[in-house]
């Protein structure tokens, strides 16, 4: 009997993880604390424990959904044994990122990049640039007079 998980209480109900599950199984989210703070990565929008009960498979997919539904940008990371941090392979369906965990229980970090700061280095980098040309051409312009 297949039933996808929903993660509540814990979280939001938007997270599943992908298995044959009994009917009484809990899917488990929580927050992982100041773990964030203590990762190597850059831009650590969340950090958190994920335990998935026991139904006699190996690994289980996750259905993710990012903090404003975001689907660009957004790496997921799981840490791995020796503390260090593996981003994993993910996949969009939808508004959901798709990732692979292998066991019961795994740490995970959410990286998402400031499509902002894109922005600001796509397009005011270069404005910043033009406009110091400019200056720099009509300032010379009065100086040759």
């Amino acid at each position: 009997d297949h039933r996808d998980l929903h993660s509540f209480p814990t979280r939001r109900s938007s997270d599943l993880a992908d298995g044959m599950f009994k009917e009484e199984a809990e899917l488990v989210i929580a927050d992982a604390g100041n773990a964030a703070e203590k990762t190597t990565l850059e831009d650590v929008t969340e950090c958190w424990h994920i335990t998935i009960p026991e139904d006699g498979n190996e690994q289980h997919q996750i259905r993710y959904q990012a903090p404003q539904s975001e689907t660009e940008g957004v790496s997921v990371y799981r840490k791995q044994n020796d503390g260090t941090w593996l981003q994993m392979d993910t996949e969009l369906m939808g508004i959901y990122h798709l990732f692979t965990v292998e066991g019961t229980e795994a740490e995970i970090a959410v990286c998402i990049q400031d499509r902002r700061l894109q922005a600001y280095l796509v397009y005011g980098i270069p404005a910043v640039l033009a406009a110091t040309a400019m200056i720099v051409f009509f300032v010379g312009k009065k100086r040759k007079r």
